[in-house]
């Protein structure tokens, strides 16, 4: 640090003496008071004692407005010969002051040659304090040598230490220094390389050495042995003590950081092994669980489980109350589980279960317990519609079964009940893949065959109870596919439910109901036609509408179009089914509601619904023979009358269930007694006879 402040110091002065130069006329250079009368004096931040001009017989001018003799010309000379700049000390016998002083000299010429040369002094004292010996307490001291060992400058007279003309000539350190440790130091000061000699025992300091480049020249300093040491050991002393702290420091931030990647470990096994709805495990954690009961081969069933037409309960009833119902089929799964039996929820409301499975007839009745519980549920946060699942079961029989494979078997399995509102469970065995596969490829024929129209109506006629004559006909979809082959409604409809279908459906059953009833009038024959509408159907909020636009389009008269609604599906909501209902009504469109008495009614909610029509179960008709069968039919006859509904008998396929309905005051028969379903020129014959 200190060769190379000396480095920049002896520059500073250089660079400054070289700007004087520049000002110099050369015109008169013999002459020195007007050589530097020519000079402009530059403003400058270096410190100097003066400068000059002198010729080469040494009279001289200085700065301060001195004429003087320089003691001697060879320093004059030696510049001269270098033809650059020389720089060397004066002692306090040959510089002006009586002062120790360093003088640097540049040589003026004119075209004769050199003539003079512009010097510039500076205290070596002033130089002197830029040392820095902070670090041993002022004990260490300086000197410059040049590059023959000849000392330029040196404190050491304040150090009490004996004078050095030539380092290298000098011996009085320790005899050693003339060999090999002296050839050393000879060949870094030649590369300018720094170093270090070490204590000896006739030369008991140590004694540094750095490169000023400046003129070649090196700084060196001596500090005794035992200033150093007790230096080193105060240093040592901090050093064990900082060496401690950090350690104190290091073990206190690894604790801190080992907490921290725990804490976040925890966070992250949360966020990975919660699930953020339900707070019970997430599907990951319920995989992790799986696997370790799956090694102990014990009897167990892999299930998946969602529920049917959960999305309409988020867009109609809120997300909330979605989120809602996905929490109570949590509970009711987590009530059920017993010790090593998991759940945890896939995604929206698919949840997977593993159950111990002694027996299949065990599992089953566990099942149905389940499907009970969400049937029945009494949440009054949730309302009124009826909550169905549907399952699907893959019966573990192996150690190494793969989860993924348990996964897509038991989801298999699910979509063959998916829709079906009486078969809520299904278990996964070897002919499901064919049928899987042949229910896919009826799915798309289906997409298809709905994007072709190729669907036919058939009629289901209804005859006036007293007179027999025809006053109804409930509309049925017919599939006849390219091959002649019939698929019958109770395989298609349940996918085209599953699938989304139902909707284009119901449109399409919709539209050639119109038409049909447009023909029946343009020829004279006035009939009520009835058409199904689905629970999707319904929850579209641009379902009256739709089937109005619908309606005008074909021409077709509104008052003598039925829609017929599960009961199921008017209990579900029946508060938003009742607006509507009405709106329909005031439209002129007659309400029919389908099953009655095979769901969950309530005959209070029945006294409100704006219904027209009420539709006796065919499951009635047949029990005609029981007395309670009996009393049950006799009560809802008689509530349809009292509240001004139309009633009307499904499946009616005796004589004597005809006599028994008509001997009740049923005022509307339909069933294979009269007819099966016909076509539409057969219901027009009907009509004629």
């Amino acid at each position: 640090k200190n060769a190379h402040a000396m480095d920049l110091e002896f520059r500073q002065q250089a660079s400054y003496l070289l700007s004087l130069k520049r000002e110099v006329n050369s015109d008169n250079l013999d002459d020195p008071k007007a050589t530097l009368l020519s000079i402009a004096e530059t403003p400058t931040t270096v410190e100097y004692k003066r400068y000059g001009v002198a010729t080469l017989d040494g009279r001289a001018y200085t700065s301060d407005g001195k004429e003087v003799k320089l003691s001697t010309t060879a320093h004059i000379d030696e510049c001269v010969k270098n033809n650059g700049l020389t720089v060397y000390k004066l002692t306090t016998e040959e510089s002006i002051d009586k002062d120790s002083v360093f003088m640097m000299m540049l040589p003026l010429k004119d075209k004769n040659g050199t003539k003079a040369v512009i010097f510039l002094s500076f205290s070596t004292e002033a130089f002197e304090k830029k040392f820095d010996s902070s670090a041993f307490e002022g004990t260490e001291f300086f000197f410059i040598v040049d590059a023959n060992g000849k000392n330029i400058m040196s404190t050491h007279e304040k150090a009490q230490f004996h004078d050095i003309s030539n380092l290298f000539a000098s011996s009085q350190y320790d005899p050693k220094y003339n060999g090999s440790r002296l050839e050393a130091l000879k060949q870094d000061m030649k590369n300018l390389k720094s170093g270090v000699l070490l204590p000896t025992e006739s030369a008991n300091f140590y004694l540094s050495y750095a490169p000023i480049y400046f003129n070649g020249w090196y700084l060196f300093s001596i500090v005794p042995a035992g200033n150093v040491d007790a230096n080193r050991n105060t240093v040592l002393t901090y050093v064990i003590f900082m060496c401690l702290l950090l350690a104190i420091i290091f073990s206190v931030l690894t604790s801190y950081v080992v907490f921290m990647e725990r804490r976040k470990k925890d966070e992250l096994d949360k966020i990975l092994y919660t699930d953020s709805l339900t707070g019970g495990p997430s599907y990951a954690k319920f995989c992790l669980d799986v696997k370790q009961q799956l090694v102990k081969g014990q009897k167990a069933a892999y299930i998946v489980m969602d529920l049917d037409n959960f999305k309409l309960i988020n867009d109609y009833y809120s997300y909330e109350i979605g989120n809602k119902t996905i929490n109570l089929i949590y509970s009711i799964w987590n009530d059920m589980l017993e010790d090593n039996e998991y759940v945890g929820r896939i995604a929206a409301d698919r949840f997977a279960v593993y159950l111990k499975c002694s027996s299949e007839e065990q599992l089953m009745k566990r099942l149905d317990n389940f499907c009970e519980l969400c049937r029945s549920h009494n949440d009054k946060n949730l309302g009124s519609y009826i909550i169905t699942p549907s399952i699907g079961v893959y019966l573990i029989n192996e150690k190494n079964v793969n989860i993924q494979q348990m996964q897509n078997s038991a989801v298999m399995a699910k979509a063959l009940v998916k829709g079906d509102h009486e078969t809520m469970v299904a278990v996964y065995n070897s002919n499901l893949r064919k049928e899987m596969s042949d229910r896919k490829t009826l799915e798309d024929e289906l997409e298809h065959a709905i994007q072709d129209r190729v669907f036919s109506l058939m009629f289901q006629p209804q005859f006036d109870t007293q007179t027999k004559k025809l006053c109804g006909a409930e509309a049925l979809i017919r599939w006849q596919k390219e091959d002649g082959t019939y698929v019958p409604p109770s395989k298609f409809i349940p996918i085209a439910e599953d699938r989304g279908f139902i909707k284009d459906l119901d449109r399409l059953v919709f539209e050639m109901a119109c038409d049909a009833q447009k023909t029946f009038a343009d020829n004279n024959n006035i009939i009520d036609i009835s058409v199904n509408v689905s629970q999707q159907s319904l929850y579209d909020p641009n379902f009256i509408d739709k089937y109005v636009e619908i309606a005008k389009e074909k021409n077709a008269d509104i008052s003598h179009i039925h829609l017929e609604i599960t009961e199921s599906t008017l209990f579900e909501n029946h508060k938003m089914f009742i607006k509507l209902l009405r709106k329909l009504r005031r439209l002129g469109f007659k309400i029919h509601m389908d099953d009655f008495g095979t769901g969950y009614s309530s005959i209070m909610l029945l006294k409100s619904m704006p219904i027209d029509f009420l539709k006796l179960d065919k499951s009635f008709v047949d029990d005609y023979n029981d007395p309670r069968g009996r009393s049950i039919i006799e009560c809802i006859i008689t509530m349809a009358k009292q509240l001004g509904v139309i009633l009307i008998a499904e499946g009616v396929e005796t004589e004597n269930q005809y006599l028994y309905i008509k001997e009740q005051g049923c005022e509307i028969t339909q069933g294979f007694y009269f007819s099966k379903p016909i076509t539409s020129e057969e219901i027009e014959n009907l009509l004629k006879d």
